[in-house]
């Protein structure tokens, strides 16, 4: 987007209309000294959080740090925004919500190319429709994009793991037990509420693998048949990272007596 500063004609000691424009449209200022608007634009600048606090006060002579800050900046919604690639602005974004390029694909329906792709500035101007893909599997707003809305603070662990059994909670009976009643299954005998058990355990990523499955099954007696398999392959990785676990715990224990002795 950018910046820059329509040169008025200088009229000697008078007071001119100053105007600054880009891509992001045009601010027309009334007119005042280069002093007074340059006293203007630090302000705005350090309200908006692009120079800081402690920054000089522009002056007559001095002011080349609101310049440069102007034209690195765009005006949008009542505040300067600092410019930033989309891919550099996506991956940190990304970033933020502790997502994989996989998990941000799953969870916006963007091939996962397209997001390395944009990540990586391979590929640029992004469709509309990927834009707020991508902004609605972040579940933020999608003007975070553009830096007028602070993305949500990181979630606590506790926080992570609620939202994640709610997120279990809406693929199961959604996805998991709607599949089984399209196929004449209710799902409400005793080993379907074990079953119904072993699936909240699953991984978010394992039960919407599921859910896919499901999909393309044609009768109950398969589709509970996945269900089965998903949840003992679910059992087997998560004994193998508890051994994983284990085995490292065991390795420093052994290292630490090792350096003791």
């Amino acid at each position: 987007m950018a910046s820059q500063f329509l040169r008025p004609t200088f009229v000697k000691h008078e007071r001119t209309e100053r105007v600054i424009q880009g891509t992001w449209g045009r601010r027309t200022f009334e007119p005042m000294s280069k002093v007074d608007l340059y006293e203007l634009l630090h302000r705005e600048l350090v309200e908006s959080g692009v120079l800081g606090p402690d920054s000089p006060r522009p002056s007559n002579k001095y002011h080349g740090h609101v310049t440069n800050a102007i034209v690195r900046s765009s005006w949008i919604m009542g505040r300067w925004v600092p410019d930033e690639p989309f891919a550099t602005r996506l991956k940190s974004l990304r970033q933020r919500r502790s997502f994989t390029q996989e998990q941000l694909a799953e969870k916006s329906g963007v091939d996962v190319g397209t997001v390395r792709q944009l990540e990586q500035g391979t590929r640029t101007n992004p469709q509309w429709q990927t834009v707020c893909a991508l902004a609605r599997g972040l579940n933020m707003d999608i003007v975070v994009f553009v830096g007028t809305e602070v993305a949500p603070p990181s979630e606590s662990e506790e926080e992570k793991m609620k939202n994640e059994q709610v997120q279990k909670l809406q693929i199961i009976e959604r996805d998991v037990i709607m599949r089984l009643e399209i196929l004449g299954h209710f799902f409400d005998r005793k080993i379907d509420q074990e079953r119904k058990v072993e699936l909240k355990v699953m991984s978010v990523l394992e039960l919407q693998a599921l859910a896919r499955e499901l999909k393309t099954i044609s009768n109950a007696r398969d589709a509970i048949t996945a269900i089965v398999e998903g949840i003992c392959k679910s059992k087997a990785a998560r004994r193998a990272e508890e051994n994983r676990k284990f085995d490292a715990l065991g390795l420093k224990a052994r290292v630490s007596m090792e350096l003791k002795s």
